[in-house]
């Protein structure tokens, strides 16, 4: 039906919900490398480590064109 959904209980308390247009929510902890962690803080350490990379590839980039320059 329309109002489909799966819930995950564990200990008597709802853990996540899928409804039926695939939303998920989920109550309480997610864990990353057997630490509890919560998504606000997972979703900064990601914006960091992308920006990281993105100044290691502009750092990367402007070597190699050094690099191109000399060879010419």
């Amino acid at each position: 039906s329309s109002n489909t959904k799966i819930t995950f209980t564990v200990n008597k308390a709802q853990r996540m919900k899928i409804d039926n247009v695939g939303r998920v929510d989920i109550t309480g902890s997610l864990y990353v490398n057997n630490s509890p962690k919560a998504l606000d803080v997972m979703v900064t350490d990601l914006e960091k480590d992308v920006k990281l990379k993105d100044k290691l590839i502009e750092k990367l980039s402007a070597r190699l064109d050094e690099l191109e320059k000399k060879l010419k």
